[in-house]
């Protein structure tokens, strides 16, 4: 087993998250634009006041404002879909660090370079994938209740769209995991991405015990980390006196960022040494 840097991995982790503050920043700010003139800027409370019980500035905004917003969700969406494609090469090098096998950072990086094709389409891959399964999922729902499938009183109104939501939770996770197998099988494979896509779903499936547990837990920190920092801003309150206080939120938001990298980070360790683990009885052999 190659022997670890951890130096290397954590300037792996701290590439990714100065490349995805910038490109957070960068998608955010159309949308932050057309809103600011809209006339909420003038508001002491900020776009709050967009989440207000009522909506009624929320109303306002699109009846004013409404194609303005609507270019600036175009441009923002685009944006989102170029960031995944430009942070590939963070992930090439965060997951070529958790490998360890160059001396240097540097080489890591180099190294990573000839892996951006593969890494983009695998990025296109989980986001269509994302798409397919969460638009079928709104499909079947869409179509149980239309046809009459499911009950609209009783345990079972809860329990089937519960149920649907888990299998659609469950699919993204799996493939979620093939894929970042297949991201680290590809920073020491050559072979054609196919047969390392064949490799990875056999290997996943063969890993699960290992895999689930790790996935669940950064799935779950994740979403803590998100959780903590929104009560944070809620407690703050930016609508409130005091200049300090967007300064503030400002930095929890990239706190929060920092630790999503960091949770990155591990989990691209521990699927790495999953792989590592697997390859062991095919090089003694």
């Amino acid at each position: 087993m190659i022997r670890r840097d951890q130096s290397l991995l954590r300037k792996a982790v701290a590439l990714n998250w100065c490349v995805s503050s910038v490109l957070g920043w960068t998608t955010a700010w159309p949308v932050i634009a057309s809103v600011g003139a809209g006339g909420l800027g003038a508001l002491g409370e900020g776009d709050r006041a967009l989440f207000e019980p009522g909506g009624l500035w929320l109303v306002e905004l699109l009846r004013s404002d409404g194609a303005a917003l609507l270019a600036s969700l175009r441009a923002a969406a685009f944006l989102f879909l170029l960031g995944a494609l430009l942070r590939t090469l963070p992930l090439a090098v965060l997951f070529r660090a958790a490998l360890g096998a160059e001396a240097s950072f540097a080489e890591s990086v180099v190294s990573a370079l000839p892996q951006l094709v593969r890494f983009w389409v695998l990025a296109l891959l989980e986001i269509g994938g994302k798409i397919v399964i969460f638009g079928l999922g709104a499909l079947i729902a869409h179509a149980c209740s239309d046809f009459g499938l499911a009950p609209k009183e009783g345990p079972l109104s809860v329990w089937i769209p519960a149920a649907a939501a888990l299998l659609a939770f469950a699919t993204v996770a799996f493939l979620s995991i093939v894929l970042d197998v297949a991201r680290a099988c590809s920073t020491r494979d050559e072979r054609a991405l196919s047969r390392v896509l064949d490799q990875s779903l056999d290997l996943a499936k063969g890993a699960l015990a290992d895999l689930v547990p790790g996935y669940l837990v950064r799935v779950g920190l994740g979403v803590f980390t998100v959780a903590a920092c929104a009560r944070l801003v809620e407690v703050i309150d930016v609508g409130r006196p005091g200049a300090f206080r967007p300064w503030l939120v400002g930095g929890l938001h990239q706190a929060v960022i920092a630790g999503l990298c960091l949770i990155q980070g591990l989990w691209a360790a521990r699927v790495t040494a999953v792989v590592e683990r697997s390859a062991q009885p095919q090089t003694a052999g």
